[in-house]
Parts: structure tokens; sequence; C-alpha cells
């Protein structure tokens, strides 16, 4: 799958995709836009568009511990409180 780079960044509401992306990549930005979505924006290079590839033609191999908390970590930032 051939991908157009519009932009700099790249950006994801998909929780599953974020966190696969995270072990590899920064977060760049976590904007909420509303109490039930967020989106998760990572600064796009082509290392990125190969993961983003590999996640979604499911050949992309992660260790299931790693990605679990991964997810778990972005979960974490969704729901700390704003101080």
């Amino acid at each position: 799958m051939k991908m157009k780079r519009e932009s700099i960044f790249y950006r994801t509401s998909d929780l599953a995709l974020a966190s696969a992306l995270s072990i590899y990549f920064p977060i760049k930005s976590l904007n909420k836009t509303d109490e039930r979505r967020v989106v998760f924006i990572f600064l796009r290079n082509k290392d990125l568009d190969e993961l983003i590839e590999g996640y979604f033609n499911r050949s992309l191999k992660l260790e299931p511990q790693v990605y679990f908390n991964a997810i778990k970590a972005l979960k974490g930032r969704i729901y700390q409180k704003d101080k």
C-alpha cells in the first residue's frame, strides 16, 4: 500500500495502531478532541510509513507484552487528569 505524504505529521485516533507506532516512534502530541476521541500525532518519515504499512498488512511482529504495555501507557496518557 503506497501512502501519499500530505503532511510532515501522521495523525491517527486508532489506539491499537498508535500503541504499535509508539514502541518505535515518540508521540509528538496527543489531542483530546472531546471526551471520547483522542488523536495521536507522530512525526512522519519513511520508516514510520513502512511501519504503518506493516501494521495494516499484518506483517508487523511485536512482542505481546511490549505491545500490551504500550497500550496501557497510552491509556494512562489519555485518562490522566490535566494539571
